[in-house]
């Protein structure tokens, strides 16, 4: 005997958002491309050592967030509830905050093991990468950077990385909206340097989002990467603990043999993605979990109507199997939407345009 449970989500909004999510997404690349194009012309340079800070917010706050909002809710006509509600804005619990501290603190060796190859294969073509020294770095600055490159982007470019582009990309299935959602999340940085690690991470995030059905892990995640990748830059300048943490890396996994150094870092990699994978695992149980009660609650009536269905018609018990899709838990595997070629349009758009400039920037540095 074959029972199927058809677990359903119900939209109460209808209209597809995927033409709105895209347009949005060129919209907020093109002003994006303009403002780089103004800052290095020199902008913000009147504001002397608050340029960066003023271009940060111009670009996270008022464009990425900013445009994204009224954008989209002009576009779509729903109200800001149903928006954040359809963006995965979901409460976590706070085992669940704490487990994604510590892929954020994960996500930074990955970032190692993905750029050391990303770099490898650019230096193909000739690139190289560049360097800077900073010579002071007060606590000011560094909590002002903290603002700017950890804080804003964690919501913003969540927001309307994992929040409008994946909810407009979810109807084309779960995998093509990752892959698309992490590829424009890439593209989005305009540097070939932060293309590779930025799409494989940015994938990974999508892929969080849809399996807790929270935006709230990706954020807390982005934020820890890039805080503490900020932090070893200041305690590197002001001598303070981990300040050195590059410095001992890079000499743990080149300081002895060939072989000794290739044995190090195998063992590295499989520790890190050992309890990668599993602070991930844990992490989608346990946001999941109200969500898995109820579906084992249903399955339970399942069976047990089954089997009284079988004494009924006094029947010899039966070996019997229950379907239960993926898609019960609320992550959409098939795709539902095909999309015609001038609804595709802004999305092809917003990919060719960042890519060029992305191009562009290898090209820049290899003459």
């Amino acid at each position: 005997m074959e029972k199927d449970i058809n677990f359903q989500n119900v939209n109460v909004k209808a209209k597809n958002p995927f033409f709105s999510a895209s347009l949005t997404y060129l919209v907020i690349m093109v002003l994006f491309v303009l403002v780089r194009i103004g800052a290095y012309f020199g902008m913000f340079n009147f504001l002397g050592e608050y340029s960066d800070l003023a271009y940060s917010i111009l670009i996270q706050i008022v464009i990425i967030f900013g445009c994204s909002l009224l954008l989209f809710k002009g576009l779509t006509k729903k109200s800001l509830n149903q928006i954040f509600k359809d963006f995965h804005f979901t409460k976590i619990s706070l085992k669940a905050v704490l487990i994604s501290i510590g892929l954020g603190i994960c996500i930074i060796f990955v970032n190692i093991a993905i750029n050391s190859v990303y770099v490898w294969i650019l230096s193909m073509f000739g690139y190289s990468p560049s360097s800077t020294s900073i010579s002071s770095y007060s606590l000011t600055a560094f909590l002002l950077a903290i603002f700017a490159s950890a804080i804003l982007p964690a919501f913003c470019e969540e927001f309307a990385n994992r929040g409008m582009l994946l909810s407009g990309l979810k109807k084309l299935g779960a995998k093509k909206a990752i892959i698309l959602s992490g590829l424009l999340f890439g593209l989005m940085h305009l540097n070939v340097a932060q293309f590779g690690y930025a799409f494989v991470i940015g994938m990974y995030l999508g892929f969080i989002c849809l399996a807790t059905g929270s935006i709230i892990p990706g954020m807390i995640i982005h934020f820890m990467n890039n805080a503490l990748n900020e932090y070893f830059t200041f305690a590197s300048v002001n001598s303070l603990p981990l300040g050195d943490f590059y410095e001992n890396l890079n000499a743990l996994l080149t300081g002895g043999s060939f072989v000794h150094s290739i044995l190090i870092i195998f063992f590295l990699l499989l520790t890190v993605i050992f309890v990668f994978a599993w602070l991930s695992y844990l992490l989608i149980k346990n946001t999941r979990r109200d969500k898995l009660k109820s579906l084992g609650k249903e399955l339970s009536e399942t069976i047990k109507e089954a089997t009284e269905e079988q004494q009924t018609q006094e029947q010899a018990p039966q070996i019997f199997r229950i379907n239960i899709p993926i898609s019960a838990l609320g992550i959409q595997t098939k795709q539902t939407l095909f999309p015609s070629l001038k609804q595709n349009i802004p999305i092809y758009c917003a990919i060719f345009l960042s890519a060029v400039i992305t191009v562009m920037t290898l090209i820049w540095n290899v003459i």
